[in-house]
């Protein structure tokens, strides 16, 4: 292949998967992220502050002067912007900082989708209690308040009528939020759109089903969503005009929408694949990896791939979350792996471990991918081996 792409943070796993397609890498992490392992997985790697744009586009400019590279690409949520940056700087194709920024700012998003009349809700910035108070009083509970450049799921609150809205209030506070979003409150079924573009043409690989919240931090996911060819074909007109209104040119998207009364609206998107193993349930489902596609499509001297949109199987992820405290007990693991239909289980705990309660997806405990013929035989298997699962904390939880 003899091509050479920047790749501005991420973990290990991008890096040997871009080596494994036969690419040259180049790495820019930062030090509190950066791991000798990496090494392994590149020719060149720099350890630096990339959100110093200034300082990054030195560093940019040093190395193409040596190395001239063909793209640059960020599969991380905190390098999306730096990679902007360096394309616009040097023409490269790829999203351009403002498309991406649009992205990363859910308030600017909400007013381009508005302005647009494009998946219209009400919403406004807010910086104290007294904005919340005005934003209800115009539009009604239940409302929604996060942060307007957030991630992980943190921080989200919902407020309803009968909540005492200046405990909510004191707690939005706590968070460290200054400044907010505040949006009237969508209901209905929610999904994630897993979508890659082309040179401008997007194709929609899978739409992916959420099922369940804690706290608003998801329990699991399940592809390819249940859903009919009507709410299939909507999806996909939205998702066209949404991403044609940001200019979006090339790589992977994740938009998500919640199938309200009034038809579906976006929540929010990135340019990035899906959190939350989203990739390798998609993966399991069509055989389609889009870390691979975005690692080489760019670079690569071809015409739009040929994507095979047949399900293979039905895939779904459990995350694991036990009751807080220490934990004291963990069984069936072992039993679970005997299993033909588990994919993959993980665990980021052991006995003597602490479980925080979940206020975020970074607090959840790990997670199960189970497989099935279909969507709801995955479900049905993937709940069969959750149950197996069993960790007692010393608050007396049992998972």
């Amino acid at each position: 292949m003899n091509k050479r792409i920047l790749i501005i943070g991420g973990k290990k796993a991008v890096l040997r998967k871009a080596k494994t397609l036969g690419l040259e890498v180049i790495y820019i992490q930062k030090s509190r992220s950066f791991s000798a392992e990496h090494l392994e997985y590149v020719d060149f790697c720099i350890v630096s502050d990339f959100n110093n744009t200034e300082k990054l586009i030195d560093i940019a400019k040093t190395i193409y002067s040596i190395i001239p590279f063909d793209y640059v690409i960020s599969l991380s949520e905190f390098g999306l912007i730096p990679a902007s940056v360096i394309n616009d700087y040097f023409n490269l194709e790829g999203n351009s900082n403002f498309t991406v920024t649009l992205l990363k700012n859910k308030l600017m998003l909400r007013e381009h989708l508005n302005n647009r009349n494009i998946s219209k809700v009400a919403a406004s910035k807010g910086i104290s209690l007294s904005d919340i108070e005005n934003f209800i009083s115009e539009n009604n509970y239940p409302i929604i308040v996060k942060p307007i450049d957030g991630e992980g799921s943190f921080g989200i609150f919902k407020i309803n009528k009968s909540d005492n809205l200046l405990e909510k209030w004191h707690q939005i506070k706590r968070t460290g939020l200054n400044e907010f979003i505040i949006e009237e409150y969508l209901e209905g079924l929610e999904v994630s759109v897993e979508c890659f573009t082309f040179n401008g043409r997007h194709e929609i690989i899978a739409v992916t089903e959420k099922l369940g919240y804690k706290n608003f931090v998801e329990t699991g996911h399940v592809v390819p969503a249940r859903l009919g060819k009507e709410s299939l074909e909507s999806v996909h007109r939205l998702i066209d005009t949404f991403l044609n209104s940001i200019d979006l040119k090339v790589g992977p998207s994740h938009t998500e929408i919640k199938f309200t009364p009034t038809g579906p609206k976006i929540i929010e998107s990135h340019n990035r694949r899906g959190g939350g193993n989203i990739n390798e349930l998609v993966e399991l489902a069509y055989g389609i990896d889009m870390e691979e596609l975005a690692l080489t499509y760019p670079i690569l001297d071809k015409g739009y791939p040929q994507l095979n949109k047949k399900v293979i199987q039905g895939s779904m992820i459990r995350f694991v979350i036990p009751k807080p405290g220490i934990v004291e007990e963990i069984r069936g693991v072992d039993d679970i792996k005997e299993d033909g239909n588990l994919a993959i289980i993980h665990l980021n705990i052991n006995v003597g471990d602490r479980v925080r309660e979940l206020n975020w997806a970074q607090d959840r405990a790990g997670y199960m991918i189970v497989t099935g013929h279909d969507s709801n035989l995955a479900i049905d298997n993937c709940q069969r081996l959750y149950n197996k699962l069993l960790i007692k904390t010393s608050q007396g939880g049992v998972k």
